[in-house]
């Protein structure tokens, strides 16, 4: 059964800790690199999403904070595989309806130096960005290129809108579907 906040290994679920990601993403990553080291390889950065301000130098998950381990994700990924990942992948959101979402690039490029001052020299990949409403409009448009400009500026990897297959043409994300 899949889970977002943990993995099954021989039948018992882990947590997914910042812990257990970090060592599981490293462990990968070496793997990876062992069949063609050119192959660039990301870690899931803990980041300010869907409008709820947070610290990338002390955001604690949900699962870290629950099971009262104290790691601040972030952190704890640089710490433990800092050095077998190439950069942190960024998801940004607004799902509200609001005139703010105007600043997402912004938000991004705020998070970016703030992870940088970590000390960590990996790079950056926003793999998924976006709002909830008005995929279909002007808006977004203007919002898709203000995070063209911030990837430039910034060196980062970018995907213009992570691919969604919608199989419903009245759904709630039919407006953001690549595929209909």
């Amino acid at each position: 059964p899949y889970t977002q906040a943990g993995r099954l290994e021989n039948g018992v679920y882990i947590p997914s800790t910042a812990r257990d990601v970090a060592q599981q993403g490293a462990k990968t990553a070496r793997l990876v690199k062992q069949v063609d080291p050119h192959i660039l390889g990301g870690a899931p950065a803990r980041t300010d999403v869907l409008g709820m301000p947070m610290d990338p130098a002390t955001a604690v998950s949900d699962v870290d904070r629950d099971r009262a381990t104290g790691d601040a994700w972030n952190p704890t990924l640089l710490a433990l595989a800092g050095a077998d990942f190439d950069f942190f992948v960024l998801h940004i959101y607004d799902f509200s309806s609001t005139t703010d979402r105007v600043r997402l690039a912004d938000q991004v490029a705020q998070t970016i130096d703030q992870l940088r001052a970590l000390g960590g020299t990996q790079g950056f990949a926003v793999t998924e960005f976006g709002t909830l409403f008005d995929s279909d409009t002007q808006l977004n448009a203007l919002i898709s290129a203000d995070f063209v400009r911030v990837a430039a500026e910034h060196g980062v990897l970018a995907n213009l809108r992570h691919i969604l297959i919608e199989d419903q043409p009245s759904g709630l994300f039919a407006s953001s579907g690549a595929i209909l």
